[in-house]
């Protein structure tokens, strides 16, 4: 087919409609391709003028983050004593030291049990994917400064706050 043949036409119009709906498909088309979209006959809901002009959505491969980690004992790499229900209740109280306006840092320090409580739990930037996914899922939910609620790993329950 060459572009001039009315059937890759109707293609071309018909697959704007399909692929369009809500997804701002016809705008990139005839933003980027405008010899090919000129003279297309498009509907009104997806014509580029009716379109509204959206950024496509950026998907983050890092963030920055901090946490606080307690482990317990069993938990992989943990040097602790304490029982699983030990642990839970220890995150809890920090929980709510957290909720009483205690600085986050100060308290990754105080019940941190890995070495970045030196840092306040700072764990830097963090490529996806290196921590388990319910790490990533719980720091990409949040604004930067929010915490998580409890996360589990096999390293322990966390605290999650996103940085960046």
């Amino acid at each position: 087919m060459t572009s001039g043949d009315s059937s890759w036409k109707w293609w071309v119009e018909r697959s704007i409609g399909v692929l369009a709906a809500g997804s701002g498909v016809a705008a990139w088309i005839a933003m980027s391709h405008p010899d090919t979209a000129a003279g297309l006959k498009t509907s009104a809901a997806t014509s580029a003028s009716a379109a509204p002009a959206t950024a496509p959505q950026r998907i983050p491969t890092s963030y920055r983050a901090a946490h606080v980690l307690v482990s317990w004992a069993g938990a992989t790499d943990s040097m602790q004593t304490r029982s699983k229900a030990e642990a839970r209740a220890r995150i809890e109280e920090v929980k709510a030291r957290l909720a009483a306006g205690e600085a986050f840092e100060a308290l990754a320090g105080e019940y941190g049990d890995d070495a970045t409580r030196a840092r306040g739990g700072d764990l830097g930037v963090i490529q996806l994917g290196f921590f388990p996914k319910v790490i990533d899922d719980a720091v990409l939910a949040l604004a930067p400064g929010q915490v998580s609620g409890v996360v589990e790993t096999r390293f322990g329950y966390h605290l999650m706050k996103r940085l960046k």
